[in-house]
């Protein structure tokens, strides 16, 4: 079951998406993957990172016509994989902006 935390601004979902990542599992820290879109608003940008460290940690900015503008969390991997999105406002034209707002990076 995923839990939803609804937020004020893009600033505090990003922000509370991190620690909520963080008391989850720690930070990415330096060993991670960049996470690029394969679907939809992100296709083909970058919109996130995973660690490629045990435990598995992951963020990704996202959108989709139920939940709208978010930050997808996750913490583990299989069964014992905990998520959390992190809702703000926006539709899906202020998500593109914000992905095309970062800079391209190689992992």
């Amino acid at each position: 079951m995923e839990e939803v935390t609804r937020c004020e601004s893009y600033d505090e979902a990003l922000n509370k998406a991190i620690a909520w990542m963080d008391s989850q599992g720690g930070p990415i820290g330096p060993y991670y993957t960049i996470e690029i879109g394969r679907l939809g608003a992100g296709l083909d940008m970058e919109v996130g990172v995973a660690s490629s460290v045990d435990p598995f940690r992951r963020v990704r900015l996202d959108f989709d016509p139920i939940k709208g503008p978010h930050f997808n969390v996750e913490v583990g991997k299989g069964g014992s994989r905990r998520k959390h999105a992190f809702l703000f406002p926006g539709d899906e034209a202020s998500v593109i902006q914000q992905m095309k707002r970062r800079k391209q990076r190689n992992s």
